[in-house]
């Protein structure tokens, strides 16, 4: 695994962090401009792509989030009250991410696949509210490190990162979040300390989230009305696969030694990232359950129905041997910059 230090590195990330934040000004202004291509360009660009960069490159993404850049925000104009997480809220607010992850994904179907309103909405409260926390709570540790719905999936697939990067929004640690998602290796992949919000984190993340994925890909896409008239429809699947998924992964980690408790939750990674692709791919190009659903490019008159078939079979060999077979390294996916005086920290 590669590391790139702070210094050489360090000058980029404003200017990375300046391009990302105009580009999610750019899809938000589509939304609501020229919704057909805000809803391409956020839906069938940037979401597609995630997965793959949370595998890969989680620390990239954790350091240039324009959401992230939001929450920060007040923390650089000097405007945070800096106050600190109370003792088990973070758990709280991981828990809420994923309600909140487990409620909007599903709405997809619904409103925000097809309404470029309604998706701008959703970007622009979710950068709101990461500022107003960060207006509240020190640095990364009320959104970042908490409520964000992306965080638990940033977790449970970049456990094995290629690249650790330098922290490009914190240049010393004062400890705001124990412990820290950037800085504290494949921390979603852990053992449960006993809790019971722990352990519900771990059977929804860890378990639930492959069929989830697997039930959410089983529903096609609603205009109008039609969303929310079929609205039992579009949670009943990804909920019913979560839940089946979910009670296997309880079943094999309190049946198996617990030696192979790690091996079970990485395959378990792998394959929700894997079902991820093998669902997503085919569906970009027209060869999606549902024709034109979450299209990006209409090839199903020209590529081969077969080439189109054996794609995900590639991208599942893949995340296998990365997220699996692979040498594990044990890296975080941001260095953890100089800690402050005793007296600096945040105490939490």
């Amino acid at each position: 695994m590669t590391t790139l230090s702070a210094k050489p590195q360090y000058a980029i990330w404003p200017i990375l962090q300046f391009t990302l934040v105009v580009v999610g000004l750019v899809i938000v202004t589509s939304l609501i401009m020229v919704p057909v291509l805000g809803l391409h360009l956020l839906w069938d660009v940037l979401i597609p792509a995630a997965p793959l960069l949370f595998v890969l490159v989680p620390g990239l993404w954790r350091n240039i989030c324009p959401v992230s850049t939001a929450g920060i925000l007040a923390q650089r104009l000097s405007l945070s009250r800096r106050r600190s997480i109370p003792p088990g809220a973070g758990v709280g607010l991981t828990l809420g991410g994923i309600a909140l992850l487990y409620i909007a994904v599903p709405l997809r179907h619904a409103i925000f696949d097809l309404n470029g309103m309604a998706s701008a909405i959703f970007l622009l409260v979710s950068a709101s509210l990461a500022f107003v926390l960060g207006r509240s709570f020190a640095w990364k540790s009320a959104w970042c490190a908490g409520l964000c719905p992306v965080r638990p999936v940033e977790s449970l697939y970049g456990f094995r990162p290629a690249v650790q990067f330098a922290n490009a929004h914190c240049g010393s640690c004062g400890q705001c979040s124990i412990p820290c998602p950037d800085s504290t290796p494949a921390t979603i992949l852990k053992q449960p300390d006993g809790s019971l919000a722990s352990k519900l984190i771990d059977l929804l993340m860890v378990g639930g989230f492959v069929g989830f994925i697997w039930g959410w890909f089983h529903v096609a896409d609603y205009s109008g009305m039609q969303g929310w008239q079929h609205l039992v429809e579009i949670y009943a699947w990804p909920f019913m696969g979560a839940a089946v998924t979910g009670a296997v992964y309880w079943l094999l980690i309190t049946t198996a030694p617990k030696a192979s408790h790690a091996t079970i939750r990485r395959l378990f990674a792998c394959a929700a990232v894997s079902c991820y692709y093998w669902y997503r791919l085919p569906m970009l190009v027209g060869f999606g359950l549902f024709p034109g659903d979450g299209m990006l490019v209409d090839l199903s008159g020209t590529l081969p129905v077969s080439v189109a078939q054996t794609l995900p079979f590639f991208t599942t060999a893949f995340f296998l041997w990365w997220m699996v077979l692979r040498p594990q390294h044990g890296t975080s996916w941001l260095i953890r910059p100089k800690m402050l005086p005793e007296a600096e920290r945040i105490h939490v």
